[in-house]
């Protein structure tokens, strides 16, 4: 209904002086006003973007897990053939035998825990690499993978818990934009009896779903 009103809205204002010859209260200003009264009840009333934004967020926890699982992979694998007889120890110390092979399976929480171990035992890692001529970026991008990880993951779950009850004040609210839009649509169908096309651009029903 948000949706609908606004492109009632951008249909009047492109008729602006036709309805404030007939209708003064209905000008370029009042429909501005009105225009922010919808975009403030999409924002604070219904969240209507975010089913998007968490499509969105959904996508991109789902990007770094899996990044997370190949650096870890690769990590694995110069451990266990670099320091094949200490492997067993840094991987643990790394919790790799707690969280990896949850972590393969993309699972999300895993890889998170095993990020967060990963830059605990940094040091001690990042020592052994060193010593033995190995570069440390890959341990690098593990431990900023682990805040991205983490601050990606805390966006998708506040857009989960996004979705609210409607409340009998915000019903009002709703329910006087629906007011509101229908006027205009009224008014602009008696403006435009003798033009089709401009006339269905004040058919509620009719108006497009999108901007």
């Amino acid at each position: 209904m948000l949706i609908k009103t606004k492109v009632g809205i951008r249909n009047a204002k492109e008729e602006v002086t036709i309805f404030a010859g007939v209708q003064p209260a209905i000008n370029i200003e009042s429909l501005t006003a009105f225009e922010a009264d919808v975009d403030n009840a999409m924002a604070n009333l219904l969240a209507i973007d975010k089913k998007g934004e968490l499509k969105k967020a959904t996508k991109n926890v789902e990007a770094l897990t899996l990044m997370t699982f190949n650096k870890a992979r690769l990590l694995k694998t110069l451990v266990e053939t670099n320091f094949k007889d200490e492997k067993d120890e840094l991987l643990d110390h790394m919790a790799y035998n707690r969280f990896y092979r949850e972590t393969s399976k993309l699972k999300q929480e895993a890889a998170i825990s095993l990020l967060s171990a990963i830059a605990r035992g940094q040091a001690v890692l990042k020592e052994k690499f060193e010593s033995n001529g190995l570069p440390v970026n890959i341990i690098d991008e593990l431990v900023q993978l682990s805040t991205e990880l983490i601050e990606a993951e805390t966006s998708q779950e506040q857009l989960k818990g996004g979705s609210v009850p409607v409340t009998a004040e915000q019903y009002k609210t709703l329910n006087g934009i629906y007011v509101r839009i229908m006027d205009i649509c009224k008014l602009g169908q008696v403006l435009f009896v003798k033009d089709a096309i401009k006339k269905n651009k004040f058919v509620f029903k009719k108006l497009a779903g999108s901007m």
